[in-house]
């Protein structure tokens, strides 16, 4: 609402919250992403929603730490999140679901390859 009141019309949600504290998924892995959505909606804000994808603690795929492993989904998850998100968010006039990339070194050049041919593409990408 606060954005609301000092003119803001949209936000773009840099999402990346997709697993629990020890990283297990939640039992609907979209669960935090709809709760968003549904916030803007509420409030009237436009959304942009960008599920991050997050794999690696560093460049060459390194193994990601404890404290990364709430924000990590591998191109599999990464790819059925956005599968299950899409048809949602298309039915709010508002939101639009997009694609985001943490950084070149928590994502492999193939993991971003995967997704982009994976994906409809005509949405906002960002790295």
């Amino acid at each position: 609402i606060e954005m609301l009141k000092a003119g803001y019309t949209s936000v773009a949600e840099f999402h990346y919250v997709h697993h629990d504290l020890s990283g297990q998924p939640y039992a609907n892995p979209a669960e935090l992403a709809l709760r968003i959505s549904e916030a803007a909606r509420s409030t009237g804000i436009g959304l942009t929603l960008l599920p991050v994808l997050y794999s690696h603690s560093g460049f060459g795929g390194q193994a990601p730490n404890e404290g990364q492993r709430r924000f990590i989904n591998s191109t599999e998850q990464y790819l059925t999140l956005q599968q299950q998100l899409k048809p949602l968010l298309a039915q709010q006039p508002a939101q639009q679901l997009g694609l985001c990339f943490h950084s070149l070194r928590a994502v492999t050049p193939e993991q971003l390859n995967d997704v982009l041919r994976a994906s409809d593409t005509a949405c906002p990408v960002h790295i």
